[in-house]
């Protein structure tokens, strides 16, 4: 099954706006619930506001919008629309005083206050409830600091504060306005959508056939500096593969005041590509591929309902033998495929045979089943070279060619060939396959037993139990129609037998390996597959790859920055640790035991 991963900045979603809009937040049980701006000291600064229905009355037209009242939108991008238009948008547009009256941003009037150059310009409603008692504490500390109660002298400085600020009247002033904040909550708590929740929408490229599984890394271990290596040791160092011929940490450069590369204790490594013996046939087991080539990523029942297999088991119904998945392409600036034979010789152009196609993929080449041992076995190969065998499939356009269909190429030896056999159960779909003769060829076939009725002047297909419900009268518009395995597994078959899954066993074919991540074991199931591939005489491909992919770097574009020579410089206060450290110390236990007794050396005279 192919994954796609969407990561969602949440800094989109939130809010810096103190304004009266009802946001979302957890309750005391960790429930995602709708709560009143006023709930919290700053409105819904900082929180996701919920989705808006717009009033009546409410309603924008402008450059191209149209919002109309009545209807859901989320903050977003009614905030969105408000901050583009209001420059635009006279003071008494609905929209605009909607929006603002949200927000709750208050002009004051600072000339009614005795004194007021402290006075604020602007307040928001969601927060005069907080200054509300910040005042009332500023009043308190100039009444004990008038009537000298308190000697404390930044009193002084907190009375000059609350005079300048207003004093009383502005205080009673911010007073008035908390009835104000909470009554436009409350309205605006209604807006809120209680039935339909934000959601989030993103454009995904389904076609998009890029695939990144992260950064690549030498095979062979970077030469590092200071790290000690012995004689045999290869490194990686310069483009080049070295071999070390004496131990060596590496060689002080008094010009470059760092320690470098030491060519005198490595050579660099040989290798020879003339040597027959490279050439040759590797066999083995690794995980199966065999997910990756499914032709559909979901099954769908009658009902129209998504189905996956159990744990332990597979369906016939996701592979198809000749299907082309995992198709890659190097192209030019056109789109179009290039030349393999050109590309070799450093010519970027593109091909014009169907055969010359630089374009490699993966491809299930056959299906077999046996009915005697229960057995059915899959035979695919990854990283073949494709071609389009077919010249009606070749479409020009211009400077553009279209290459419709493209299959293997048969005479490549190039890919990773794999072979698995898995067993079924009785009771199996696959049982519904007989074993039988074919009339042209008088060969032995497998024929889906469990047949397909077709109606003889309208060609509907109808299932065996459907066919049984029938009338006989009825039953002989239908004729029997079979169809063998060849045929099912070529695709000819997907529209009569979409609702077959076929299933198979693979809980036979797994093994479970114990692997330390982190610091915890973790039970690893893989699923076993046969393979091999034919390697040639050929260096730089095969024998000594110098580029692996650690699973760790997986989903990682770029080359993490290690910088392993760091030097921390302490500076000058270095010499006074420990004098610092005593000034912590007031009895002889705090001595003994600072740092649990290893920072101080306590000796008996």
């Amino acid at each position: 099954m192919r994954t796609i991963q969407y990561r969602v900045p949440i800094e989109k979603m939130i809010t810096r706006l103190p304004g009266l809009f009802a946001y979302l937040g957890e309750d005391g049980y960790g429930n995602i619930v709708l709560h009143k701006a006023t709930e919290s000291l700053n409105g819904c600064y900082g929180k996701i506001v919920e989705n808006i229905v717009l009033p009546k009355n409410v309603n924008l037209e402008y450059d191209g919008v149209k919002l109309n009242e009545g209807e859901v939108y989320s903050f977003r991008t009614l905030i969105t629309y408000y901050y583009m238009f209001k420059d635009n948008l006279e003071e008494t547009n609905p929209f605009r005083m909607f929006i603002e009256k949200g927000i709750g941003k208050i002009k004051v009037d600072t000339t009614k206050f005795k004194k007021g150059v402290a006075t604020p310009e602007y307040v928001y409603l969601s927060n005069v409830r907080q200054l509300y008692n910040q005042l009332v504490k500023m009043s308190h500390q100039c009444k004990l600091y008038q009537q000298h109660i308190s000697n404390d002298v930044n009193l002084c400085c907190i009375c000059e504060k609350y005079d300048n600020m207003g004093g009383d009247g502005f205080k009673d002033y911010i007073y008035g306005l908390i009835s104000e904040a909470e009554k436009i909550a409350n309205e605006y708590y209604g807006y809120a959508v209680k039935d339909n929740h934000l959601t989030l929408d993103f454009d995904i490229d389904i076609m998009c056939s890029e695939k990144d599984y992260g950064i690549m890394s030498s095979y062979m271990p970077q030469w590092l500096p200071y790290k000690k290596y012995y004689k045999g040791d290869k490194v990686y160092y310069d483009g080049k593969i070295w071999t070390c011929i004496a131990e060596t940490t590496g060689r002080f450069d008094a010009d470059e005041h760092r320690v470098v590369f030491d060519k005198d204790c490595f050579e660099e490594y040989s290798y020879s590509i003339d040597n027959d013996d490279t050439q040759g046939t590797i066999n083995g087991q690794t995980d199966s591929k065999l997910c990756d080539l499914r032709r559909i990523v979901t099954y769908r029942n009658e009902d129209n309902e998504a189905e996956v297999p159990e744990s332990g088991y597979d369906w016939l119904f996701y592979y198809r033998k000749g299907n082309v998945v995992n198709v890659n392409t190097l192209n030019d600036e056109n789109g179009n495929i290039l030349s393999y034979e050109k590309a070799k010789d450093g010519i970027m152009e593109a091909a014009e045979r169907g055969d010359d196609l630089l374009a490699y993929g993966d491809v299930i080449t056959n299906i077999t089943l046996d009915i005697t041992k229960k057995t059915i076995k899959f035979e695919y190969v990854q990283g073949v070279r494709l071609c389009c065998s077919n010249e009606d499939d070749k479409i020009i356009d211009g400077e553009k060619i279209i290459w419709r269909k493209l299959e293997r190429l048969e005479k490549c030896d190039e890919g990773i060939s794999y072979s698995e056999i898995y067993t079924y159960n009785e009771g199996s779909d696959l049982e519904n396959f007989k074993e039988a003769k074919d009339d042209k060829t008088e060969k032995t076939i497998y024929v889906f037993s469990n047949g397909m009725y077709q109606h003889n002047e309208s060609s509907e297909i109808i299932t065996s139990s459907e066919f049984e419900e029938l009338s006989d009268d009825e039953q002989d518009n239908y004729k029997l129609i079979q169809y063998n395995f060849e045929d099912y597994i070529s695709g000819k078959c997907d529209i009569a037998l979409k609702n077959y899954k076929f299933e198979f066993v693979t809980s036979n074919n797994t093994i479970t390996y114990e692997k330390v991540i982190g610091n915890q074991e973790a039970n690893i199931v893989s699923i076993l597959t046969d393979f091999n591939i034919y390697r040639k005489n050929n260096y730089d491909n095969y024998m000594n790859s110098e580029n692996i992919r650690y699973d760790f770097y997986n989903g990682i574009s770029y080359s993490p920055s290690v910088k392993h020579d760091v030097n921390i410089n302490r500076g000058s206060t270095a010499v006074f640790q420990k004098h610092i450290a005593l000034s912590e110390i007031k009895t002889l236990n705090d001595l003994t035991e600072y740092k649990n007794g290893s920072f101080f050396n306590i000796t008996k005279t």
